[in-house]
């Protein structure tokens, strides 16, 4: 059972993941964030706490938050044995959950430039995790692709 969460964000998600922080603690979920507010620290060293973390067995899920979640996600993806997925929907939490059993959830709390913009509510954003957290992975066919991807990265 899902009962340990770390929430790690860079400055552009602290207002999200103190959100999240309270929302799931609230919910019953012990929570270690990870935060820093300073622009100039990098969002990978934050990700890579709550990686830790969950490698670890400290925590059960990592939900990871930053300006478009993209960085986070990437990070998060390049370590041995998670599977991170960068949602912007509760269907894409699902399915990463019952599909891929993703260990670790990416947002993006928002950020724009002169192009585009990315935006993300505080409401959306936690029906985005409580999708992620009470979703089981559904086994069968699924495992034998998850060992297959395992195999790619070693």
């Amino acid at each position: 059972m899902v009962r340990k969460i770390a929430v790690a964000c860079d400055h552009r998600g602290i207002k999200l993941a103190g959100a999240l922080q309270k929302h799931l603690s609230k919910e019953g979920f012990d929570v270690l964030l990870v935060k820093s507010d300073n622009s100039a620290d990098d969002y990978i060293d934050n990700a890579l706490i709550a990686i830790d973390w969950l490698k670890k067995g400290k925590v059960d899920r990592a939900v990871l938050v930053c300006g478009t979640g993209v960085g986070m996600s990437i990070v998060a993806n390049r370590c041995q044995d998670v599977f991170a997925v960068h949602a912007s929907s509760e269907a894409e939490a699902y399915f990463a959950r019952r599909h891929e059993d993703a260990n670790v959830l990416a947002l993006g709390a928002g950020y724009c430039d002169s192009v585009y913009e990315v935006k993300m509510s505080t409401k959306k954003a936690i029906k985005i995790v409580d999708t992620f957290l009470s979703t089981p992975f559904e086994g069968g066919r699924h495992i034998a692709r998850i060992g297959k991807i395992k195999s790619i990265v070693g």
